[in-house]
């Protein structure tokens, strides 16, 4: 009887969420394309550090120091980049495309050779 009543009320329950919720783009938001060049810049640091330090608890302190330079190099800041990337990350087909392409221009600089492929 118990199982009854829980699939009753987690039926409602969800019966009752509306399919999509909408939430308002933040006033400050970053295009997608400067989305893109900001997590490819962020990416690239983040394995320098993976690959010299091993440990995240080795290299958090320098790689958030660093990441304050990609921001300034970029004119965002990182509050503004966390609202910006909370907001796309809500539609998963934005995420996608966005991640899809942050990867073609990753490989396509790799093959270049302007990023060297054990950064990668």
């Amino acid at each position: 009887m118990n199982k009854i009543k829980f699939f009753i009320l987690t039926f409602l329950f969800v019966s009752c969420v509306p399919d999509e919720v909408t939430v308002d783009a933040p006033d400050d938001l970053i295009s997608s394309a400067e989305m893109v060049q900001l997590i490819i810049d962020l990416q690239i640091m983040e394995t320098h550090y993976q690959r010299h330090y091993q440990k995240p608890e080795n290299y958090k302190r320098a790689l958030d120091s660093s990441c304050t330079f990609i921001f300034q190099d970029h004119e965002v800041t990182k509050e503004q980049y966390e609202r910006s990337f909370g907001y796309y990350s809500l539609d998963a087909s934005i995420m996608f495309s966005m991640y899809e392409a942050v990867l073609d221009t990753m490989n396509l600089r790799a093959s270049e050779g302007s990023i060297p492929l054990e950064e990668l």
